[in-house]
């Protein structure tokens, strides 16, 4: 009987190390899911507001701002809350950054999203 416990055992630790980690969304499939409705020189900076909430960060007089963002092996994702954060606090659970750029009209210019690595 104890042999028969110890194989499960093994065969039961085989099995789990034997599945595949789940691969996390790329950049592009991310930017082409939640994200698609992000467009520079079309969105607006109160689209965005409405759908992500209050920037993670705020820079150069609010022209820049970044969202902190955690993005699951789902395809969901989350913003990262609590308001602006300064230099050097805890990142969370972010797994990526998304920075926005702004023109006077408050119409993006540019964004990017950046993966962190850790």
């Amino acid at each position: 009987m104890s042999r028969t416990v110890t194989a499960c055992v093994v065969l039961c630790i085989a099995i789990g190390c034997a599945q595949e980690e789940p691969v996390r969304p790329t950049v592009a499939q991310i930017e082409a899911g939640p994200l698609s409705y992000i467009r520079d020189g079309q969105t607006r900076r109160d689209q965005i507001t409405a759908k992500l909430g209050k920037p993670t960060g705020e820079f150069e007089s609010r022209r820049i701002v970044t969202y902190h963002m955690y993005c699951r092996f789902d395809d969901a994702f989350a913003v990262q809350r609590g308001g602006s954060m300064s230099y050097g606090q805890s990142w969370g659970f972010a797994t990526h950054q998304l920075v926005l750029v702004f023109d006077d009209r408050q119409v993006l210019v540019r964004h990017s999203l950046i993966e962190i690595r850790r």
